[in-house]
């Protein structure tokens, strides 16, 4: 895949996440920040093969499962704990 469409696709995925922690539709969240991570990773890949150190953009994989984690649907207590990053000024989840 070109790095133009992984770009594309990870923005199209982003603005899909975006719409289910809004929503409060997380059961596939977690699969589509892996799908994400998976972009990411293939374009910094393709980043190294040109020579650009790509030392400053590794992603957290420690704080990525703390934000999968959060999102799962089947924890009682995982509903009522913002994302890693959010403040209590955000806006919250709209819960059905």
């Amino acid at each position: 895949m070109s790095t133009k469409a992984l770009i594309r696709d990870n923005s199209m995925l982003l603005d899909q996440i975006y719409d289910k922690l809004r929503t409060g539709q997380l059961a596939c969240a977690p699969s589509m920040f892996d799908k994400v991570k998976t972009n990411l990773d293939a374009i910094l890949a393709k980043m190294r093969a040109m020579g650009v150190n790509t030392d400053e953009y590794k992603i957290d994989l420690e704080a990525l499962e703390e934000i999968k984690q959060g999102l799962h649907p089947s924890s009682d207590k995982s509903r009522n704990r913002l994302p890693a990053g959010s403040n209590s000024s955000d806006d919250k989840f709209a819960r059905s």
